[in-house]
């Protein structure tokens, strides 16, 4: 069975044209992470790498190691 493959071709949120072509073309390789060219096609670079952030300092919490702030 055969992946029929939608290309991307706009994004979410505004940003730089240049930075809009790296993503789209980023987001529409075969392979990779989908997770995050999913959130890469909703959220900002920078919203994307806050909520990675995010999310590991919520696993070194729960796994009892503290986070030391900035």
């Amino acid at each position: 069975m055969t992946e029929s493959k939608q290309t991307i071709d706009h994004l979410e949120y505004d940003i730089d044209s240049k930075e809009r072509d790296a993503i789209l073309e980023f987001i529409n390789e075969p392979g990779g992470d989908r997770e995050l060219k999913r959130n890469l096609q909703r959220h900002s670079p920078d919203e994307v790498d806050a909520m990675n952030l995010e999310r590991i300092r919520q696993q070194m919490i729960h796994a009892r190691v503290i986070f030391p702030h900035h």
